[in-house]
C-alpha cells in the first residue's frame, strides 16, 4: 500500500506539460521492512539529501527532504514497523501533520490505513477542507466499524477488489491500476 501511493503522489508531483501539483508527505519512518533499516536510510538512498529538524511541540525529530516531486516530512520513530507505532509516537505525527498545515490545507490528502490515529489525522485534514482519497490496497478493511469514515472517494487496485469492499461494505470505489514506475523496478 505505501509503495503505490508513494509512487501514485510522485507521478502527480512529476507530471508533465505544467501539469504537476505540489505534493507534500506527512508520514513516520516506520516501514514494514524496518529490519536494520529506518525509512530516513532508504530516503537518503535515492539521494534525497535528508535534513534532520525539531519542530516545537514534535517529541521526536523530524527528517526533511525532497524527492520525485514530493516534499517528505517523516517523524523518525526509529527501526519499527507501522503496527509498532507506539501512543506517543501516535500523537506525535498528529503533532506533526497539524504543524504541516499551518497556513496550508492540501485540497486532496491521499491517505491509506485504519488505526485510529490515522482516522483522527484523516478527520483533521476533512474539516480543514481537503478531500480525502483512501488508497485501500488489500483485504485488511473487512472487519471493524466503518473503516472508511471521513473519506470522500476509495480507489483499489482492481475490479476484483472494488468487488470484495462492495459485497462487504456496500462501498463504491475506483479500480485503478496499480502505479508502476519503471525507475523502481528496472
Amino acid at each position: 500500500a505505501a509503495r503505490s501511493m508513494r509512487t501514485m503522489c510522485e507521478m502527480l508531483g512529476q507530471a508533465e506539460g505544467g501539469e504537476a501539483f505540489e505534493v507534500r508527505a506527512v508520514c513516520s519512518t516506520a516501514t514494514e521492512h524496518a529490519a536494520g533499516r529506518s525509512g530516513g536510510d532508504i530516503l537518503a538512498e535515492g539521494g534525497r539529501e535528508p535534513v534532520v529538524r525539531h519542530i516545537a511541540g514534535v517529541g521526536r525529530p523530524v527528517i526533511r527532504c525532497e524527492g520525485r516531486g514530493v516534499s517528505y516530512a517523516l517523524l523518525d520513530v526509529g527501526q519499527i514497523r507501522p503496527w509498532e507505532l507506539t501512543p506517543d509516537a501516535d500523537e506525535d505525527l498528529t503533532r506533526l501533520l497539524l504543524h504541516e498545515i499551518l497556513g496550508w490545507t492540501p485540497d486532496v490528502a491521499v491517505v491509506y490505513g485504519g488505526s485510529q490515529g490515522e482516522l483522527r489525522r484523516r478527520l483533521v485534514l476533512r474539516h480543514r477542507g481537503a478531500a480525502i482519497v483512501f488508497g485501500l490496497r488489500n483485504h485488511g478493511y473487512l472487519t471493524g466499524t466503518d473503516p472508511f469514515m471521513g473519506v470522500d472517494l476509495v480507489v483499489t487496485p482492481s475490479e476484483f477488489l472494488s468487488g470484495v469492499y462492495r459485497d462487504r461494505w456496500g462501498l463504491e470505489s475506483v479500480a485503478l491500476p496499480t502505479p508502476i514506475d519503471l525507475d523502481d523496478i528496472v
